[in-house]
């Protein structure tokens, strides 16, 4: 490997290891800045020269506007929880049309691999021997049915 691509399997490492270990969810962020909001807010209003009545008003409007913050945030969190399993809803769905279609035509070419073995084993004991030929050709014939339909129970399972 040159130096050029060393340097650039080192970015993308490193830029996984940092998107692994250090994302922040959104749960973390909402609560970091709820509490460094209360803390904010708080020392603001105990350091600031009021009366005490003053700073009790504004410690009132200060939790009202908090209580109306951690209400959109709410609201807006459901939404995207909505969201989000309606989307997975979706994709699940998709996946399994997907899972479905393929396997009928697994089954589909199964069953047409087992119709053209049976066939040509027919044409072939056909011209055999009828007497000890045509018992072992039969024999043969059901163990290779016996086979497919193996086949074709473990591919529906």
């Amino acid at each position: 490997m040159s130096e050029m691509e060393c340097k650039v399997e080192e970015t993308r490492d490193s830029k996984k290891y940092e998107a692994e270990t250090g994302s922040i969810n959104a749960k973390d962020f909402i609560i970091g800045a709820l509490i460094g909001s209360m803390i904010g807010a708080a020392t603001a209003l105990l350091l600031t020269p009021k009366s005490g009545k003053d700073v009790r008003v504004d410690i009132n409007k200060g939790a009202k506007y908090l209580s109306n913050k951690t209400e959109d945030i709410r609201a807006n969190a459901v939404g995207l929880g909505t969201e989000f399993a309606e989307v997975a809803k979706v994709k699940t769905s998709q996946l399994t049309d997907k899972v479905v279609k393929q396997s009928s035509v697994i089954i589909d070419n199964v069953k047409m691999m087992k119709d053209k073995a049976s066939k040509k084993l027919h044409e072939n004991t056909e011209e055999l021997n009828p007497i000890n030929d045509e018992y072992i050709a039969q024999q043969k014939l059901e163990e290779l049915e016996q086979a497919i339909t193996d086949s074709e129970n473990n591919v529906n399972n």
